[in-house]
């Protein structure tokens, strides 16, 4: 099959699957990629909006990093096409109605390429693929002195579409078939590192032989703490803007500082919460040390068809694995807590650390 048309084939599966809509941003290497895209029909079902930062002060603003920054990771390199696939990602979310936000991939995309001048360095391209769930790293190098400017760049145009053929999960062989096109000489090679859980993975669970759609994602920010008292003002709108300004979803404030009382609010809601947490919903100082409070807390939540999906988080110099923390459940309520192991999700992060580091 010739180059040209496993490409259109591949867009028009990915534009007839209607599965992702996407921000693609481009720099040094892979504008082919955009005429293919265009050139296609259907394009409008899939494309939101395609970015060129090509000068570096473009770069800096669409990034919003220092230039010196930049230049130590290197415009090509594997570090600016991440922060470019999160901004697209980012542009995306807030290009399209709440409720299609999971569908929103971002794609960024830097090379090195064929230039007037010989290059000292291997002729590259890094290649960042953002999901509702994960990240996909890919590094292509291409072998030096094979292609023209014109071919290298039709070439990552290639791992453009490929990124987005994976997205749409459209057919294995046509996207062997662009792997193919993206290493036609010996001395090129493809390597896509394994996929990174982000914090929204394991979200949306299958329920078994009879899987019902995913359900909506909100953010609860709870204005009383159980330990910490309450929230002030200005606090609590600096929180409320992290979340819509990283993740744009809704965010909902409620006073319920006790899950009991959460799952009063939201019946038959899965709250998403780290280990660390799960071990506080099981302390029984939140339950005046009765053993028997906590089992009624658990029933009364069971009986408002609520559950936890647990992950596991690294709480001081030690990892607690979600299955640890649930193992602790009480077994008449286990069935209501579902752990993520941590070969599917693990995210060494705090929203204490994050906040920490905005206002640094």
């Amino acid at each position: 099959m010739a180059a040209a048309t496993t490409v259109r084939a591949a867009l028009q599966q990915i534009y007839a699957s209607k599965r992702v809509q996407c921000v693609v941003s481009v720099s040094g290497g892979g504008g082919s990629a955009v005429g293919e895209i265009l050139g296609t029909c259907g394009a409008s079902s899939t494309l939101l909006e395609v970015l060129v930062p090509y000068h570096r002060e473009s770069m800096a603003d669409f990034l919003q990093v220092p230039g010196a920054e930049l230049e130590a990771f290197g415009f090509s390199s594997k570090n600016v096409a991440t922060l470019m696939g999160k901004k697209a990602l980012e542009r995306g979310r807030r290009l399209v109605p709440l409720d299609d936000a999971a569908g929103c991939i971002g794609i960024g995309c830097t090379a090195a390429l064929v230039s007037s001048e010989p290059r000292r360095g291997s002729h590259r391209a890094f290649l960042s693929l953002h999901t509702v769930d994960a990240v996909h790293h890919f590094k292509l190098e291409m072998e030096k002195g094979a292609r023209t400017r014109k071919e290298e760049d039709e070439c990552v145009g290639h791992l453009v579409v490929l990124a987005l053929a994976k997205a749409a999960n459209v057919d294995m062989a046509l996207q062997a078939s662009l792997r193919e096109l993206c290493t036609s000489h010996t001395g090129d090679s493809l390597v896509e590192d394994a996929p990174i859980a982000t914090m929204t993975s394991g979200l949306q669970l299958p329920t078994g032989p009879h899987e019902t759609p995913p359900r909506r994602i909100l953010y609860e920010l709870s204005v009383r703490n159980a330990d910490k008292g309450s929230v002030g003002g200005d606090a609590l709108q600096a929180r409320v803007q992290a979340i819509v300004g990283t993740h744009h979803a809704a965010v909902v404030l409620t006073h319920a500082s006790l899950f009991l009382e959460k799952a009063a609010l939201f019946p038959s809601c899965a709250f998403v919460i780290g280990a660390d947490t799960a071990l506080r919903l099981l302390d029984l100082k939140y339950y005046d040390m009765s053993q028997e409070a906590l089992w009624a807390a658990l029933a009364r939540i069971a009986s408002l068809q609520c559950s936890f999906v647990v992950a596991g988080r690294q709480v001081g110099d030690a990892f607690v694995a979600a299955e640890t923390v649930v193992s602790q459940v009480p077994a008449p309520f286990r069935s209501l807590f579902v752990p993520l192991p941590e070969t599917s999700f693990r995210n060494d992060i705090s929203s204490t650390a994050l906040r920490q580091a905005r206002t640094e």
